[in-house]
């Protein structure tokens, strides 16, 4: 990881004891983590874990997993200023109950109004608990949400979940930490930038 200032770990049940010291040791020392859902609920032998492997990274402890298809992450007045709307994003597929064990709570989660487990059932009207999370570990800091926001996005394709996933990336990592920024693109471009020795390699891509 030496060289990198962001890792997403977007729902990586599977983490060896190896891997889990090195993502441990790449926050301790400076680095951004933004992990989701069951992320290190197993070891190397797909064996379930009691919590989450990198628990004390994440700031939170491992509940369970819901057994409904929806969740929302609830987004609050102190959001709104960030260009999110004030409503209830939905992220399909289950979601994670955590408990907080040292990590601040950013956004809640909402699970379906009256416990509806098929179907798009609106959200409740009280949060099951923490959706986003922020916890500082030595120098770094570890972003963990507790929905699918990125298999969410890729499989729906619902601007205001990219917008949402963009929020919590710019919570961890803002925009004059990086290396290249874009601005002001439609919805539909995204950016692929890549170093290789002494060159840089940037591609716009158009997705219609």
């Amino acid at each position: 990881l030496d060289g990198y200032s962001v890792l997403i770990l977007a729902d990586q049940r599977i983490l060896s004891s190896d891997e889990c010291d090195a993502i441990r040791a790449f926050v301790f020392g400076g680095g951004t983590l933004i992990a989701t859902c069951e992320t290190g609920t197993r070891d190397e032998n797909n064996k379930a874990l009691p919590s989450f492997a990198l628990a004390d990274v994440f700031g939170v402890d491992y509940v369970e997993t819901s057994d409904t298809s929806l969740g929302s992450l609830r987004v609050g007045e102190e959001q709104e200023t960030t260009g999110l709307p004030v409503t209830d994003v939905p992220s399909i597929g289950t979601y994670v109950r955590v408990k907080l064990n040292g990590a601040e709570t950013l956004m809640d989660l909402v699970g379906p109004y009256e416990g509806v487990k098929t179907g798009c059932p609106p959200p409740a009207v009280n949060a099951d608990g923490p959706g986003i999370t922020m916890h500082r570990h030595g120098k770094g800091i570890a972003v963990y949400c507790a929905g699918r926001i990125f298999d969410a996005y890729y499989k729906e394709d619902i601007p205001l979940l990219r917008k949402l996933a963009l929020w919590t990336l710019d919570r961890a990592y803002p925009v004059e930490s990086r290396a290249i920024t874009l601005r002001n693109a439609p919805i539909n471009v995204e950016l692929f930038y890549n170093a290789r020795n002494a060159d840089r390699f940037v591609h716009l891509i158009n997705f219609s």
